[in-house]
């Protein structure tokens, strides 16, 4: 029963930070419940192999865990199509910040 109880416990650790990560919140409660089920699921599995009562339980943690990855991955595609874009960009925003320079002396002149 305690095992039951700890993977609802992982399952809904990573349903919360999943939840803020969608929200725009910040990944940083995800980021923690991975890490604590990283940390915890092999003590968990050294106990012997899943209970007929666990299995349900362990197989809601496993959907979760992979929307999660789903939702990392599309994060990172994201990320990285917005960087190419800067980057493409990137002669563009210089050429701006440039010409939008001026010289604080030649403002001090009358």
């Amino acid at each position: 029963m305690a095992r039951q109880a700890r993977l609802q416990q992982l399952r809904a650790s990573l349903v919360r930070g999943l939840a803020l990560a969608r929200e725009g919140q910040g990944w940083q409660a995800l980021v923690q419940a991975e890490a604590a089920l990283a940390r915890e699921l092999p003590v968990l599995a050294r106990a012997g192999h899943w209970t007929q009562a666990e299995r349900p339980h362990w197989a809601r943690l496993c959907e979760v865990h992979a929307e999660a990855r789903t939702a990392c991955e599309e994060a990172m595609v994201d990320l990285q199509e917005r960087l190419q874009t800067l980057g493409e960009q990137r002669e563009g925003w210089l050429a701006y910040a440039l010409t939008s320079l001026q010289d604080p002396l030649e403002e001090a002149q009358p």
